[in-house]
């Protein structure tokens, strides 16, 4: 595609050589000029091909064409349009050489066509004013070439631009589903905890109602109605609470009621459910954020779970303290304890690493200390 302009140029060269000669010298033809233009024009159109194979051509081809254009012009002074015959190897040095390299081919050209021009013109002055002519129509084709290149240039840049742009598109293609599948693990390991701090919760407890109702019915028939009836609540509180995992809801009431209210309301259905008797102190009131909210209120729930299942007592305290800074949830009893390194060996238990997890989740750190025949306490404190 960039050579067209040089083709029309020795089209326009050839067509006008046969009207002069038809008109200027009455159909007359100087075959040895037409011979140096077609042999011209083979060059011309073989350039491309052996330039791409052999290196060093280009300056032999210039030379060359050089010499037939001169030839020519010298031949027919009076046919001062072969002149022109330049202009394509003005297009063509700047895509052989350097842009000064270039410019300088030109200033050589315009030099060397001078003498012919001058010397078939009627005056001097006509045949400079001619040189000069021709040699600027070169300097145009030049830098014609130059602004070609640069187009070729930027388009190829423009291309690997766009491949740059694909290929970073995949990538963040890739990142998006790799980003979808670790959302998707978060969203497991948040059901995982909901699943443990509600619906475990509710299942333990439907089980000690079970044992209660099985020895009550052996001893004290008339009493075991009353643990079935309480077996029958807690089964729809636990197939409520599947609902709503089911549905992907957070328990908005938390975050309404305030979780101050929400811990007294838990205090008093632990000591209902499970017989915990729960100290209750609660120091201060701020509105906190509304994970910080539901997460403090999962930890105390959970908490006050291992005190029902593991601690062997019914003894706890629960404790809040909004007022002073660093604000934090403390759930504490007196019961049998663990080694913490026994805990982090064992892989039966998520309570405690899920309540640490929530606790970094929404900024707080949650700290356990438990020692044998000493009691646990967990303590969440703002960060």
């Amino acid at each position: 595609m960039r050579y067209i302009p040089t083709y029309l140029i020795y089209a326009a060269i050839l067509v006008r050589a046969f009207t002069w000669y038809a008109t200027e010298k009455e159909g007359r033809m100087d075959w040895l000029v037409l011979g140096l233009l077609v042999v011209y024009g083979l060059l011309l159109f073989s350039e491309p091909p052996l330039t791409r194979r052999l290196p060093w051509y280009p300056r032999l081809y210039l030379l060359v064409q050089s010499g037939l254009a001169l030839s020519a012009l010298f031949l027919e002074p009076a046919m001062d349009f072969q002149a022109m015959l330049f202009a394509p190897l003005s297009f063509q040095v700047m895509l052989f050489f350097q842009r000064r390299v270039g410019f300088a081919w030109i200033a050589a050209f315009a030099l060397a066509s001078a003498p012919p021009l001058i010397g078939g013109m009627d005056t001097v002055m006509n045949g400079v004013i001619m040189a000069l002519v021709f040699g600027s129509i070169d300097a145009i084709v030049g830098s014609y070439a130059v602004l070609t290149q640069r187009a070729e240039a930027d388009r190829e840049n423009n291309q690997r631009l766009l491949g740059e742009v694909q290929a970073a598109y995949r990538q963040l293609q890739e990142y998006a589903v790799q980003a979808e599948e670790f959302a998707a693990a978060q969203e497991r390991s948040r059901m995982a905890r909901e699943l443990h701090d509600s619906v475990t919760q509710t299942i333990f407890s439907m089980n000690l109602s079970v044992q209660a109702a099985r020895m009550l019915v052996e001893r004290q028939p008339e009493q075991a109605a009353g643990q079935l009836d309480r077996l029958q609540e807690l089964a729809r509180s636990a197939v409520g609470e599947m609902q709503v995992l089911v549905s992907q809801l957070r328990p908005r009431s938390v975050a309404q009621e305030g979780l101050p209210a929400a811990l007294r309301r838990l205090a008093s259905e632990r000591q209902e459910r499970d017989g915990l008797k729960i100290q209750l102190e609660l120091r201060g009131e701020r509105e906190l954020p509304e994970a910080a909210t539901l997460g403090l209120y999962r930890i105390a729930q959970e908490a006050l779970t291992n005190v029902a299942k593991h601690a062997g007592t019914q003894q706890a305290s629960l404790r809040l303290d909004l007022q002073n800074t660093p604000a934090c949830l403390e759930i504490q009893d007196s019961g049998c304890g663990f080694e913490a390194g026994q805990l982090a060996r064992s892989s039966e238990h998520i309570g405690l690493p899920g309540m640490a997890e929530r606790a970094r989740e929404f900024g707080w750190r949650l700290e356990v200390d438990s020692q044998p025949g000493r009691g646990t306490r967990v303590c969440v404190e703002e960060g």
